[in-house]
């Protein structure tokens, strides 16, 4: 979801992790560090955040723009490419766990949302839809349960994507696209020490889109992925840096 961008809007959520690190992080940065939040003008406001799960400091979005082009100039011609994010994990209930969000999306969109798809298609005829961020409808009501949704706009100032397709729309143009192109673009978790044998979202995918488009040419989008995130960019260097930076000051302070 959207990252934090001010007290106002704080909430405190009886059902969110106690967060020590976010602790440190209010108490002790906020207030000596530049930040794009505000120094909290009384103590009691650091203490309404320790209940929210840490989210992410918005990104430069250039980094996400740079990660897509180079993922792009390695496609066949006639190639299309489609991620999806991971599933919603049951807990008890009628209950979830805390949503991660699958690490290649991420890398390619830096959007940290359910339910969301990345479709590159560079050699579509129309140039709006060679990329495509593929969202949730925003639902008002289903919000004040789920909590709130990115919008369009937001979605691009995030990504750089130019292009929102909602999921409830998505299918009567993919299997246009898909009609387009001659070769297809599948995520796996090629992780070597893996064990999981819950049958995954990308799993699932790659079934459905082989029985309905059995005649394509199937690739692995993993092969690409694992060799250039193994390979920080400039970019990616400057947030590890600054990371780094964040938590050796936060130890020096607390020491």
């Amino acid at each position: 979801m959207t990252p934090l961008r001010g007290w106002g809007q704080a909430k405190l959520s009886i059902s969110s992790t106690f967060n020590p690190f976010l602790i440190l992080y209010y108490l002790f940065l906020i207030p000596y560090f530049s930040s794009p939040f505000p120094v909290p003008s009384s103590p009691i406001q650091p203490i309404c955040l320790i209940f929210m799960p840490m989210k992410y400091l918005p990104l430069n979005p250039e980094i996400f723009i740079q990660n897509r082009n180079r993922f792009v100039a390695r496609l066949l011609p006639g190639s299309i490419a489609i991620f999806n994010s991971n599933d919603e994990m049951p807990s008890n209930g009628d209950a979830i766990y805390k949503f991660k969000q699958n690490s290649d999306l991420y890398w390619l969109t830096g959007i940290d949302q359910e339910d969301s798809m990345l479709v590159l298609f560079p050699d579509n005829p129309d140039s709006k839809y060679r990329e495509v961020l593929v969202l949730v409808r925003p639902n008002e009501l289903k919000e004040k349960w789920d909590g709130r949704r990115l919008r369009a706009a937001e979605a691009t100032k995030i990504s750089g994507i130019q292009t929102i397709v909602w999921l409830d729309s998505l299918e009567a143009v993919l299997q246009t696209w898909i009609h387009l192109s001659t070769n297809i673009y599948l995520n796996t978790n090629e992780n070597d020490r893996k064990a999981s044998e819950i049958p995954v979202r990308d799993y699932r995918y790659i079934q459905e889109m082989k029985q309905r488009y059995p005649l394509h040419q199937y690739f692995r989008s993993a092969v690409i992925m694992k060799e250039f995130r193994a390979i920080k960019s400039a970019l990616e260097i400057e947030v590890v840096q600054k990371a780094v930076d964040i938590t050796h000051q936060t130890f020096e302070r607390v020491m």
